[in-house]
């Protein structure tokens, strides 16, 4: 009995979790206060940098920076069209236009998004 409230306690302990605030944000937030965002707790972001092999988000630069000045962990993300080009060309041109990585603490690994529509697509050739 000894042994096993020996294993139990340390998990017993683990009770609270982290439980970190994160948005995203595209061209379709041109403009952001980042001192209320992270005022609301907001501890990091993924910035939209591209979709597809043409479309870059004008005010990446911008978001990503005015992230990083507020102490707002961060990271770009990619958003996948299936439908017009291969995942490698796509990674080719995300890593180009915002999707480096670098280890200095402050920067999430790029992401993507891919929705429901283009998965449909993608899947639609190989049933």
């Amino acid at each position: 009995m000894k042994l096993l409230s020996m294993i139990a306690f340390p998990f017993a302990a683990v009770t609270n979790r982290a439980a970190p605030k994160g948005i995203d944000v595209s061209s379709y937030q041109p403009s952001i206060n980042w001192a209320v965002v992270k005022s609301n707790g907001v501890e990091f972001a993924y910035i939209k940098a591209t979709e597809g092999t043409g479309d870059k988000n004008p005010y990446f630069s911008s978001q990503y920076i005015g992230a990083t000045n507020i102490g707002i962990i961060r990271g770009g993300y990619h958003f996948a069209r299936p439908d017009i080009s291969s995942g490698a060309t796509q990674a080719t041109f995300f890593l180009a236009h915002g999707g480096g990585w670098s280890p200095d603490g402050i920067t999430l690994p790029g992401a993507l998004d891919i929705e429901c529509q283009y998965l449909v697509y993608f899947f639609s050739d190989s049933l």
